[in-house]
């Protein structure tokens, strides 16, 4: 049965209506002003609202607004006293989809309502499809999202990796080219040379030192490149190095950067002052948990040295201390010795390699 709101606020002609639509067999509901309107249109739906011209002497306007916010597939048909054209004009503007006369006989207003319910069917159904369609779109909208965060998430994940394998692939490379070069030395002083070579043509202009241990672990300079200090001062400095820096690096494992003078000059004193300005890396060079030798490198500080510089020098330090340890081994075993000693010598550890004589 059409659910039909009946907009009247004169009792006896509401009455009237009520009984008229009710023989008609349609679920009536009457409202005598504007608010109990709205109050019912908020409680339940309704196919058609039959209302006359003015509502509690309120604009068409203003109660259509009121209308279409609470039930907006409700039909709105007005009712006039007479069709006269500016009274239909008004209530067509004012949101009347329809238009009866108070004299309307039955058949007309049974045909009429039961078309106004046929539309309100109509809007239902287009704005719950509507409502799917939206429902829909959110999921859509939301399931391409997460696609989207999920490919830039795999993107990441595909650049970082093809990132780590270019660097391992440089770093093997890298490391293959120094042992190369490295694997030619069989003398320390040119060992030492070209390693200096090789790491200034890495890392540019720069002072560099290499510190040497004897067998008791005292330290010593091997070699050293002056790019840009007073002489005098560099061979003080280096000379306090060996009995400060390279004590405490010969167990560290890690490449230590002193960008704040005022570390340094813990470690250092007052021979920190040429450096104090300085971009200054230093580390250990290590074989099989054994100190071969201890780099030194500082430069200007607005000259700084790469922030990949460690990673490769982590590649290329444990090359260098194994080729120490060759060359070691060889200077030892070349050594003159009586047959007595030598046979005494059958056993030798990493300890009987002493620096002292080759620095």
């Amino acid at each position: 049965m059409p659910r039909v709101l009946l907009a009247l606020s004169e009792p006896t002609q509401r009455a009237q209506w009520i009984a008229r639509l009710n023989s008609l067999d349609f679920d009536v509901h009457a409202a005598p002003s504007c608010g109990d309107t709205c109050r019912l249109l908020s409680a339940a739906e309704f196919d058609a609202i039959l209302i006359k011209g003015e509502c509690e002497n309120g604009p068409w306007a203003r109660f259509r607004q009121r209308v279409r916010r609470h039930a907006a597939a409700a039909q709105i048909i007005a009712l006039l006293p007479s069709a006269a054209a500016r009274a239909t004009i008004e209530a067509v503007r004012s949101g009347a989809t329809d238009i009866l006369t108070l004299d309307s006989d039955d058949a007309t207003l049974r045909e009429r309502l039961k078309d106004a319910a046929r539309r309100s069917a109509e809007q239902r159904e287009r704005a719950e499809s509507a409502g799917r369609l939206r429902s829909m779109c959110h999921k859509l909208t939301a399931a391409v999202h997460d696609s989207e965060q999920r490919i830039e998430s795999l993107t990441r994940d595909v650049l970082k990796l093809a990132e780590d394998t270019e660097s391992r692939i440089s770093e093997a490379a890298l490391a293959a080219e120094f042992r190369a070069i490295l694997s030619q030395e069989l003398d320390l002083e040119s060992l030492l040379r070209t390693v200096l070579q090789y790491l200034l043509k890495k890392t540019g202009p720069t002072n560099a030192a290499v510190f040497l241990p004897d067998a008791e672990q005292h330290y010593s300079l091997g070699a050293y490149v002056n790019y840009d200090c007073d002489r005098e001062a560099a061979d003080l400095l280096l000379e306090h190095v060996c009995g400060s820096i390279c004590p405490h690096l010969r167990n560290e494992e890690a490449i230590i950067r002193f960008e704040d003078g005022d570390d340094l000059a813990r470690f250092l004193g007052e021979q920190a002052s040429i450096i104090r300005d300085r971009d200054v890396v230093a580390f250990r060079c290590a074989h099989e948990g054994r100190t071969f030798a201890i780099v030194m490198l500082f430069r200007d500080r607005s000259d700084a040295f790469s922030n990949h510089l460690p990673g490769m020098l982590d590649t290329l330090r444990p090359i260098f201390a194994a080729q120490l340890k060759s060359i070691l081994r060889v200077h030892h075993r070349a050594r003159p010795q009586w047959p007595k000693e030598a046979a005494e010598d059958v056993t030798e550890s990493d300890d009987d390699f002493g620096f002292g004589i080759a620095a």
